[in-house]
Formats: C-alpha cells, structure tokens, sequence
C-alpha cells in the first residue's frame, strides 16, 4: 500500500532533480559563455597594442631616416612588436584563446610580421638561436601547417545552410 504523502515525496524528488539539472545546464552554459567573452577581451588588448604600435611607428619623425637615432627607434619598434607578437602566440599555445576564428582572424597577421618584419629584421643568431620568441615560433609553424582551421562537421554543415 502506497501512501499519498509518498506519492507527493516522489513527485518532489522528480522536481529538485530537475531543478538541479537545470542549474548545471545554465552553469555549463555561462561557463562557455564567459571563457568565450575572456578570449575576445584578450584578442582586443591585442589588438589594442598594434594599434598603438603602427600609431607609434607614424610618429616617428621620417627626417631622422638616416641617422643613428632612427635606426635605435624601429629597433625599440621591432622588439614592442615582436613582445606583442610573442603574448599573443602564447595565449593560443597555451589554450587561452581557443577560438578558431579568433586564432585564423589574427594568424594572418602574425604570419605576415612574421614574413615580412621578423625574418628580415633578425640577425642571423637570432634566426638560429630557438630561445627567442619560442611561441612566436611554433604557432607560426601551426599556421603555416594549418592546424588551427576548423574542419569539423558542424561548421561545415552550417556553412552550407548559411550560404543559402
């Protein structure tokens, strides 16, 4: 024989458990949320400090082009940029900025200063030498190899429908 008061105890159970369900869903969802929000923070300040940076190289006086003082000035440039270049490799290495499209968006970058500005500008020990700008270095070479291109199903077939 079932008691009435047990039959209103089982319909309980059955609510909180859907209830705290809930909450971990909602959780979960914040949580992806939030990392996503972190990731376009930090891509911003990134893009903040080439901004400045190319503002920076614009008021450098073009006057001083052949003196000593100029060369020192896109020396101090070159190393801001490369710093810069370097944070920003490290944050994806590391798994901090994630996003693919964050990653390609801003890998088109690094791998033109890379090209044009890095293998230019560094001396040859510094080519050689594998200690400076590591993580520059190795997500140049996971650009250059294409791992960062997303190539799963979903965004292949949302592709299609968006295309509609």
């Amino acid at each position: 024989m079932i008691y009435p008061q047990a039959e209103y105890v089982q319909w309980i159970e059955i609510i909180a458990s859907l209830s705290v369900t809930g909450a971990l869903i909602t959780t979960l969802y914040i949580h992806k949320q939030t990392k996503k929000s972190t990731q376009f923070k930090l891509s911003e300040t990134f893009s903040d400090k080439l901004d400045n940076l190319h503002e920076e190289l614009k008021n450098i006086p073009s006057e001083l082009e052949d003196s000593k003082g100029y060369s020192s000035q896109i020396e101090s440039w070159n190393d801001k940029l490369f710093n810069t270049l370097e944070w920003f490799s490290f944050m994806v290495n590391e798994k901090q900025i994630t996003n693919y499209k964050i990653i390609n968006f801003f890998g088109k970058t690094v791998v033109r200063y890379y090209d044009k500005i890095f293998k230019v500008v560094s001396s040859e020990a510094i080519m050689k030498e594998k200690d400076y700008f590591p993580e520059l270095r190795k997500l140049y070479s996971n650009l250059r190899d294409g791992k960062y291109i997303d190539t799963t199903l979903w965004y292949k077939t949302r592709r299609l429908f968006t295309d509609i």
